[in-house]
């Protein structure tokens, strides 16, 4: 039965924390690119917004770690 509260197994919290690590590194090197002239907009955008939806995730259900 899920847990209404938290919905989340600690092994999807980690997968989460992870996935946030790899969006900061995705947009390191997407501002790279752009700094070279690769137009890359649209993707920063939505790698930002997933990170933004992974980090209220994380906060709601795992807000002390």
């Amino acid at each position: 039965m899920v847990d209404v509260k938290n919905p989340f197994t600690d092994q999807q919290r980690d997968e989460i924390i992870e996935q946030i690590k790899a969006a900061d590194d995705l947009i390191d090197g997407i501002q790279k690119a752009t700094g070279a002239g690769i137009e890359l907009d649209d993707r920063l955008a939505t790698v930002k917004a997933n990170r933004a939806k992974l980090v209220r995730i994380k906060q709601t259900y795992f807000p002390n770690g």
